[in-house]
Order: C-alpha cells, then structure tokens, then sequence
C-alpha cells in the first residue's frame, strides 16, 4: 500500500471513529446496539492488538484513544455492562491506567468504573497522576458552571470518582489530593442533582475508617451536611443523613491517634423505625387481606433502617444482572408470591423494577394478581386509562404506544407524581396528615421488555445511576411480571 493510500486508509477510519463517538455520546440507544453489532468487541481486540506499540505511531495512537473514547461512552448504558464483562473487556481495558497519555488513562479508569465486578476492585488501582489530572478536570467544571470539560459533565465527573473510590487505594489517595473540599465546593451550589452526587461520593469515601479519620482531623463537613439534611429535595435530604451517620460521633483525633491508622468498615448505632409503624397504619387503611403477604420478608427503606443495614443504594439482579436502585424513602410489604416463580428460576434469573399507581389500585392489582395496562378491564368493570402528566393518545409522539405497563429500574421515576399519584392520609395516632404514594416492586423477565427515555416531561436528570434515555421500561406481554412487594411513601404535608 502506497503512503497516500494508508494517509486515506487512516484518514477514513478516523472519520467513521469520530463519527461514532459523536453519535455514542448523544444517544445510549445507539450505545445499546453498538454491543449488538459487535462494535464494542471489535474495539477492544484493537486495543488490545495495539497496546504495546500505539505510543510509537501517531496513527495507532489516534486509533486507540478514539477506540477507547467510544468504549467508555458505550459503558455508560446500563444494559452493557455485562456484554463487557463476558468479552472480559476489564483486563483488556486496565493496562492503559498505566498510560502516558493522561486522557488516555483518565478515559479507561472512569469506563473501568462502569463495569468493573465487586471481585476485580483491584484493578481499578489509579496512578496518583492520572488521580490529580482527574482533579484538574473536576475544577475546571467547578469553575466553568456552562461547559464540560475533556468530554464530562461535572455531575459525570463526582460519580466517576465515587465509583473509582471503591479500590481503597483510591479513596486514600483521592482524600490527600484534596477531593473532599471539591465535594464541599460541589454541595454548596444551586443543583440539587450535583449537590446529591457530591453527597453520595463522600459517603464512599468514609467508609475506609483511615480515610474517615483524615476527613474529621482535616475538615469542618458536619456543617455543610447539616444544612442538607434540611433541603426541600428529598433525595439531597437522605444522601446528607448518610452521609452524617459515621462522621457525626467520630471525634478529631490526637496527634498521636493520627499516627494509626486502620481500615475497619463504618457501623451505624441500631435505630427505632417510627416510619415502617406509620406505613403500616396506612397499608391497614387500604383494608387488604393479609393473606395477599409475607410479613416476614417485609423491610423498611427509611434513611435510618437503610444507614443501620449499611446498604449499598444499587444493586444488581438476573441474567444478564441489571442495575436497580434501591427504594429509600419507602417501606416495602412483601407480597406472597405464585407457585411459578420457583420452576422459572425468578429470584436468580428475572430482573428487578418499579411501577408506580394509585392507592385505590392497589386491591385491583392484588385480585387480579397481575399489573394492568391503559385499555384493560379491572374485575369490577372499571375501565384502565393514562395518567395525567404522562403521554395519552391524544398527546404522545408518532407511533408511541401507550397501551403497555411501564416500569423503571428507579423508583425515583416510578415513584414520580406521574405515576404514583399521590393522596392524603391522616394518621390518627400521629394527628398529622401525610402525602401517600403507592407503588409496586415487581420482577420482570429478561428480554421481555424495551427500554426508552422518560417520557414524564422532565427537565432534569432524575437518577443519577440511570440516564434519561434508558429510565422507562415497557411491555405488552403478559406472565412476564411478578408483583413481589407493595411500596408505601409517606411524607408530612405542611
């Protein structure tokens, strides 16, 4: 091949690389079907074909930094994750942490981030440079509220460190590069969205009792927590209570205490639940027979029960496993469940979702034993239609099909006026009045489903762990769901 012919040869893959990154970074759809078409293993047995010599030539070079820019955009979606992990696509992607190349290596660790296993923590291990250049990134979005920097949003930023946080070298190492007073920086401004992800990587980040030490020695962080656990935005509110719970009886050491250091994981006092006694007086006014539950597998997400268990906020379930946010803030009934879920192998295998109702749908969707869709008849006649707020067949987008049961791996999104439209109770025993929201958590069949943005008419990113474009499952098929609990929230109106 003449020189002009591999100039244009290059010249063309350049071109179809640049143009996938652009498309991968505006659409997680077009991420999704990159897996399915192969693309994602194709760039990873380039990048693996071309490890040890893409530092000598500028074409190499440019074929894997642009290669591992697509593979990281391509992480993001939830639905990847495990299609990287059967290509083994973490120990192919962790050499280039050692990078010379600083965006190089910051782009690998924040997609090692993504789809790293509980089990290969260890190859998340950063180099202190790429740590400090990352640092770099991060305060140049602090300063700069209107643009992203190096490709990340700041939000996309905090989450990546809280999740590169998990390696223990790495919360040590982040703690004296002085990631903390950027989250304090991050806390004070105006969105609550950034306000909760500075949040929840702190929290990461005092769970090494070493580093937890260091935060109190060094930082005033009671103070500016405190005033987040009185935000108007629930979910700012709950990530500063968490975050509370082990610094707040965790004194300034010695000088001398200074000098030990261990690595024991946080435990929080044991805490008396007011909240499951409330939701249990509620779900008691909804007069449904005990027989539709299993009260032994009932357990209350308030922010005390879930700080005392020491849970995580996400976790994963079925095969392939898939991400779910756990529903804090609500307290969940077990339901009894049919005979069937044991030969399907449902508890291993089916996933774990959200749908949000009414409370007077509740006893319908427990005789019936299944959830209803717009246009189905309930038992007594009553015909099913849209919510307000969400798209009806007079307002929705050509071709979208409203007749279908729409789930959310977030119950931030299920559990969203739109579909848990709220009502009022008032508690006798407490003599207050509350705003009630009922939903239901269910297991759903693998492949059973499609996967679209919200369609809620938000204007804002309503979970962190999920992006909007792939919150809102859907489907029309039936014996596909397994109601496994009913959700009650409650909150004190004013």
């Amino acid at each position: 091949m003449s020189e002009s012919d591999k100039k244009r040869h290059w010249n063309a893959i350049t071109t179809i690389l640049v143009t996938f990154i652009a498309c991968s970074e505006l659409s997680l759809k077009i991420c999704r079907q990159c897996c399915h078409c192969n693309l994602v293993s194709d760039l990873l047995e380039y990048v693996v074909k071309y490890q040890k010599d893409y530092h000598k030539d500028k074409s190499l070079s440019t074929l894997t930094a642009k290669s591992l820019i697509i593979l990281h955009n391509c992480s993001k979606a939830a639905e990847n994750k495990q299609v990287y992990r059967q290509l083994g696509a973490s120990e192919k992607i962790a050499p280039f942490l050692k990078s010379k190349n600083d965006d190089m290596a910051a782009t690998s660790l924040f997609t090692l981030s993504y789809i790293i296993e509980r089990s290969k923590q260890h190859l998340l291990k950063a180099e202190n440079r790429v740590l400090i250049y990352i640092l770099g990134i991060f305060d140049a979005c602090l300063d700069d509220y209107s643009q992203e920097r190096k490709g990340f949003s700041t939000s996309e930023i905090v989450v990546g460190l809280g999740n590169i946080a998990i390696n223990d070298e790495n919360k040590l190492s982040l703690v004296n590069n002085g990631l903390v007073p950027r989250l304090l920086r991050m806390m004070k401004r105006d969105s609550p969205v950034e306000q909760e992800c500075a949040i929840n990587t702190f929290t990461t980040l005092t769970k090494l009792k070493s580093t937890r030490n260091l935060i109190v020695d060094k930082y005033d962080a009671v103070q500016i927590l405190s005033k987040h656990t009185d935000s108007d935005v629930e979910a700012v509110r709950h990530a500063a209570e968490r975050a509370m719970a082990p610094i707040k009886n965790t004194p300034p050491r010695s000088a001398a205490q200074r000098k030990v250091s261990t690595s024991t994981s946080v435990s929080s006092a044991s805490l008396n639940c007011n909240y499951r006694q409330l939701c249990l007086r509620f779900k008691k006014s909804l007069d449904l027979s005990d027989a539709y539950f299993a009260a032994e597998y009932d357990m209350c997400y308030c922010n005390s029960c879930h700080i005392e268990r020491g849970d995580e906020l996400y976790y994963s379930r079925g095969l392939p496993p898939k991400d779910y946010g756990l529903p804090i803030g609500w307290c969940r009934f077990a339901i009894q469940v049919p005979a069937r879920v044991a030969p399907l192998n449902v508890f291993h295998k089916w996933h774990v979702a959200f749908h949000g109702t009414r409370p007077d749908a509740v006893r319908p969707i427990l005789e019936c034993g299944d959830l209803l869709m717009p246009g189905d008849l309930e038992m007594e006649g009553r015909k099913l239609a849209e919510r307000d707020g969400h798209f009806n067949e007079k307002s929705k987008p050509v071709g979208f099909d409203t007749k279908q049961i729409f789930l959310s791996p977030s119950i931030r999104y299920s559990g969203s006026n739109a579909y848990a439209y709220p009502s009022k109770f008032k508690d006798d025993i407490a003599k207050k009045v509350y705003w009630s929201k009922v939903a239901f958590q269910v297991w759903i069949k693998p492949e059973s489903y499609n996967i679209g943005p919200q369609t809620i008419g938000a204007k804002y990113e309503i979970d962190p762990r999920f992006n909007n474009q792939e919150l809102e499952w859907f489907t029309k098929r039936r014996g596909c769901i397994v109601v496994s609990g009913l959700l009650v929230n409650l909150q004190e109106t004013y």
